[in-house]
């Protein structure tokens, strides 16, 4: 190759670079999905114990455990029968009966929490205040036998309402 050729060449290249001729350039679309939640999200569920009819079930046996989420930390968490469900057994408003629809059979339940409870007859609530001031972004509670109990087989309805006081 002589002189005059690998001069072409080279210029040739310096050419191509410097205009980007060889090169395709288009526009790239980028996308995504902007999601808004509410400001609080609540969850509350229910999981009942495994239970076999029969006699000898104690004051303060556990029947089944209730857990309330929340995405902002709560100070205080209230507790409410569905009195469509669990109707009234006593004055306080923590204790209700599970009654079995078929059989009219009813299990007298209420709830256990470890920390301070608040009864309003007025509301038939129960507000729970967590000991040392705490806020807590989730709780566990117990939906207890409030008198020792033979219980016989069925299904027995439990519905609770939870509602969360924001600090």
């Amino acid at each position: 190759m002589n002189k005059k050729m690998v001069r072409y060449i080279q210029t040739f290249a310096v050419m191509v670079g410097m205009t980007g001729l060889p090169v395709c350039a288009s526009p790239v679309t980028a996308q995504t999905e902007m999601t808004v939640r509410p400001a609080v999200q609540v969850s509350h569920e229910i999981q009942v114990s495994e239970i076999t009819s029969g006699n000898g079930f104690d004051t303060g046996t556990t029947l089944a455990i209730g857990m309330v989420s929340s995405s902002v930390p709560f100070s205080s968490l209230n507790l409410k029968w569905d009195r469509s469900i669990n109707p009234k057994n006593s004055g306080s408003p923590r204790e209700a009966y599970a009654v079995n629809p078929v059989s009219g059979r009813k299990i007298p339940v209420g709830f256990a929490m470890s920390d301070r409870m608040d009864e309003d007859t007025g509301n038939d609530s129960v507000t729970l205040i967590f000991d040392g001031a705490k806020s807590l972004s989730d709780y566990t509670y117990a939906v207890i036998l409030t008198h020792a109990e033979t219980l016989y087989a069925g299904s027995y309805p439990i519905g609770v309402m939870a509602d969360v006081v924001i600090a």
